[in-house]
């Protein structure tokens, strides 16, 4: 059988088996796992995230397969965003943690998720570097008190982005907060907190594509 080349990256590489799990090109959520590594590639060029090139005798058995070469360490980077699709209530006056519902992608999944159905309010990172982050949430209607949204970050106990407004009279009050670059030295975990005092509980609407949606990114 011909081999075919393939490229993809490289994830939980282990030196006693000389094996990884290599995420091809174009598979957002799709991992082979368990193929062997080239003993000609040191372990220092196998972190995770690496860009590498392998050959895969049989593209339905990867232990079949064989790791070549690295393209590059430069990390890819673990991606998520998330969404809750119903909504949820805030009570008046203290700050609630939004929870969410399902995952619109997850770069991470195959693997080690970044978020699960069992852990909904919180994004996990489980790798060191610079991240950004993206809440957008819909408050229900009514002119009183104020509006906010905020990004917290477990490992650090602090808050890194807060967005504050005035409602709007009359409608919906639309809040998009986003931190800049934030430096995560180690595992942590981002959760979105909300707060209004409008004196009467208040519904986050859910609304296709905007709201709630919360979205992680390394970018460095």
């Amino acid at each position: 059988m011909t081999p075919m080349v393939a490229a993809g990256t490289i994830y939980n590489f282990d030196a006693a088996s000389y094996t990884c799990s290599v995420q091809p090109d174009g598979g957002l959520t799709s991992f082979l796992k368990g193929v062997p590594v080239s003993r000609q590639l040191l372990p220092s060029l196998l972190p995770n995230g690496a860009r590498v090139s392998l050959l895969l005798f049989d593209e339905n058995n990867p232990t079949d397969g064989l790791v070549v070469g690295v393209t590059t360490t430069n990390l890819r980077v673990p991606s998520c965003r998330v969404y809750r699709g119903a909504a949820q209530s805030i009570a008046s006056g203290s700050q609630t943690i939004l929870s969410f519902t399902a995952a619109r992608h997850d770069t991470m999944s195959g693997i080690n998720p970044m978020w699960t159905i069992g852990d909904p309010t919180r994004v996990v990172i489980r790798t060191p570097g610079i991240y950004i982050a993206t809440a957008g949430v819909e408050f229900a209607a009514s002119g009183v008190g104020e509006r906010t949204v905020a990004l917290f970050d477990t490992a650090s106990n602090q808050f890194f982005a807060i967005e504050e407004c005035v409602p709007v009279s009359g409608d919906t009050t639309d809040v998009t907060c986003t931190s800049g670059p934030f430096y995560v030295p180690a595992a942590s975990a981002f959760q979105v907190y909300v707060f209004q005092n409008s004196g009467a509980a208040l519904n986050v609407n859910a609304g296709a594509a905007y709201t709630p949606e919360f979205s992680v990114a390394m970018i460095g």
